[in-house]
């Protein structure tokens, strides 16, 4: 039976025996880069790469919460101030910035950026409502 289901002439398209709901490449961001070209990846991305400097999204996290650069490089703990250091990582990295790029910045350990990402689902409406109040303020300007 085998042969013979093998042996027909099913009609499936290459597109549906490879289309995923959630695809994701692993690897350093020379990799992604050189594959999407090499084999000519419709990959769809979101927002520009570093469209907006580390600088406009503090700004921005401080016109929308009131916590300044300076509290989110601060060793302080409060809630306030995690959350936001929460949304400025989750938001460059969207715009493109690497972990390692981020920590440098906010004078933070590239792991805790790291775990910020890994808080994506829980400040998915808030860091949302950050990058459209980013993209608004610009296109204004």
């Amino acid at each position: 039976m085998y042969r013979s289901f093998m042996g027909e002439d099913v009609a499936i398209s290459k597109k549906d025996v490879y289309c995923t709901v959630d695809q994701r490449m692993l690897g350093g961001s020379g990799f992604v880069e050189e594959t999407i070209t090499k084999h000519k990846l419709g990959v769809e991305q979101r927002r520009k790469k570093q469209e907006y400097s580390l600088e406009e999204i503090a700004t921005a996290i401080e016109r929308q919460h009131g916590i300044t650069l300076e509290d989110m490089r601060s060793r302080s703990r409060t809630k306030a101030i995690a959350v936001c250091r929460r949304l400025f990582s989750i938001a460059a990295s969207e715009y493109g910035y690497k972990g390692k790029d981020i920590g440098a910045f906010l004078h933070k350990d590239p792991a805790m950026i790291s775990r910020h990402w890994g808080s994506k689902e829980i400040e998915k409406e808030n860091a949302a409502r950050l990058l459209t109040s980013i993209e608004k303020r610009n296109n204004k300007n």
